[in-house]
């Protein structure tokens, strides 16, 4: 049987520390209408669809009166918080920092972009009924490093774990490869808190990620990513070692055979992540 060393560690550096890793119902608007001396109430929900936009591209539809806005009406505190939700899903990057090769040298980071919550509430409350399209507005994330935060690396073991996984299962395989990938070199400022879901994002075919097995309670089942869960359980370890604070880990509902009883870290997407916190004054 062909193996393959998944190898993490965690690194002091000079100038700093860093993480390695191997390998509502429609409102009802009311009006009166009156007929041979009675009046009669009417009521009737409108319809009012439009068009998010950003600096002219479509992002996507929305129906307002779905989200309990009617023209001339005041818009519910949550439900126009709601709505501003589902925007801010559609614009939002996360500012990605700037990272090192395995040379040593600094990659520079780039800014992300997040919904301009005022800007766009104040655009939408100011739209006529004949109106289709909401302009919406972002504005910018920048990085919460700089790239000369970073110079002048030299590498510290903190703590290192070393894993084993069968290089054959080709499907696995190139799922721990990606995700291992994706953590690589990965920066975490001072004080803030690491997600695996976020740093490695989510396991689709589009982006490479294979069918293979996962356990799911209790069981062994199909699914793309099966695998990635020795990518963040060998992390976790390292982590340990390092001393690092973990502030979120979960368990497989079975034991597995890469790590110790207990000492793995199941991740998924939209479900258990793992994460810690960087408490050191020095990135990592």
């Amino acid at each position: 049987m062909k193996k393959t060393i998944l190898a993490g560690s965690i690194c002091f550096v000079a100038a700093g520390i860093f993480v390695q890793l191997f390998q509502e119902e429609a409102r009802e608007v009311s009006f009166a209408a009156s007929a041979e001396n009675s009046a009669a109430l009417i009521k009737a929900p409108y319809m009012w669809e439009i068009k998010a936009k950003e600096k002219g591209k479509t992002l996507e539809s929305f129906l307002l009166h779905e989200y309990g806005y009617q023209p001339g009406d005041k818009w519910e505190k949550n439900k126009l918080h709601a709505f501003l939700k589902e925007l801010d899903k559609l614009v939002y990057e996360p500012a990605k920092n700037p990272g090192l090769t395995e040379n040593g040298e600094v990659v520079e980071g780039s800014p992300g972009k997040r919904l301009n919550k005022e800007e766009t509430k104040k655009a939408l409350l100011q739209m006529d009924f004949d109106e289709k399209v909401l302009e919406i507005a972002v504005e910018e994330i920048p990085p919460l490093l700089k790239p000369e935060d970073l110079k002048g690396i030299t590498d510290k073991n903190l703590g290192s774990f070393t894993t084993y996984f069968n290089g054959g299962d080709a499907g696995r395989s190139e799922n721990i490869n990606l995700s291992a990938e994706s953590l690589h070199y990965h920066i975490v400022p001072s004080g803030e808190e690491f997600s695996f879901n976020d740093a490695v994002g989510e396991r689709t075919e589009d982006r490479g990620y294979q069918p293979a097995k996962e356990i799911v309670n209790q069981q062994f089942v199909w699914g793309i990513g099966g695998g990635i869960c020795q990518t963040s359980s060998t992390l976790f370890n390292a982590v340990d070692q390092a001393g690092l604070a973990v502030t979120e880990r979960h368990t497989h509902s079975k034991d597995i055979g890469y790590v110790s009883p207990g000492r793995d870290a199941t991740v998924s997407w939209g479900g258990p992540d793992f994460r810690f916190k960087n408490s050191n004054e020095d990135p990592i």
